[in-house]
């Protein structure tokens, strides 16, 4: 693919993404996020979501923050009472602490 064919899809890719981060921070669910965590840049992107640096606001801890389209999950669990994507579960079952570097 040539490359300015290539520049012009990275481009659109980027502002439909960046118009879903846009719609996910004004949602209603993602107010208390607002005010717990504070959004600092993008670490990466996969199929199915967008990897944020981030710092949490009460110890100014970094943090990574992953964005998904709730259409892309595929399997759901249980944590708390509540319903969540299942790669959340098994990323309790494997890091029963949080990670501190």
């Amino acid at each position: 693919m040539p490359l300015p064919v290539f520049a012009r899809k990275m481009q659109k890719l980027a502002s439909q993404q960046l118009h879903q981060l846009k719609q996910l921070l004004t949602g209603r669910g993602f107010i208390k996020f607002k005010r717990l965590y504070k959004i600092k840049g993008e670490l990466g992107q996969g199929g199915f979501g967008i990897v944020y640096k981030g710092v949490r606001l009460s110890d100014m801890l970094p943090v990574a923050v992953k964005f998904i389209e709730r259409r892309h999950v595929r399997e759901w669990g249980r944590l708390a009472e509540q319903r969540v994507p299942m790669e959340i579960c098994y990323l309790i079952l494997r890091y029963p602490r949080p990670l501190y570097h």
